[in-house]
């Protein structure tokens, strides 16, 4: 994985929260340049009907965008549990824990009954 990489997913996160906000002002701002040209009589400006669209679009966009918590999960995590490492290692890891957690728990019922 390069630098350049990590950086660039780090920075997911900043883009989706300048995309949501382009897309709330870009909405708020053309349904209330239609409301003032509504109430005065007039048409609806080309760039306000523009602004609200292309916000919608983007606000669209935003939603399909992934978080980096996602992008993590999508090629980090398969990448850590298919390792050679983990799937070596945590069975055996796995079954010294329980091995010893029953002989701590032998060891404590035949302490108690001895009392």
């Amino acid at each position: 994985m390069s630098p350049w990489l990590i950086y660039a997913w780090l920075q997911v996160d900043a883009v989706r929260a300048v995309f949501g906000t382009a897309s709330v002002l870009g909405i708020f701002f053309g349904c209330m340049a239609g409301v003032f040209a509504f109430t005065d009589g007039i048409a609806v400006p080309g760039w306000a009907r523009a602004a609200v669209v292309s916000g919608a679009i983007v606000g669209l966009v935003t939603l399909a965008l992934p978080s980096s918590r996602t992008i993590a999960l999508m090629y980090v995590l398969p990448r850590v549990a298919d390792s050679e490492v983990i799937q070596r290692d945590v069975p055996e890891l796995y079954r010294m824990a329980v091995d010893a957690l029953k002989s701590q728990l032998s060891d404590e019922l035949t302490e108690g009954g001895r009392r």
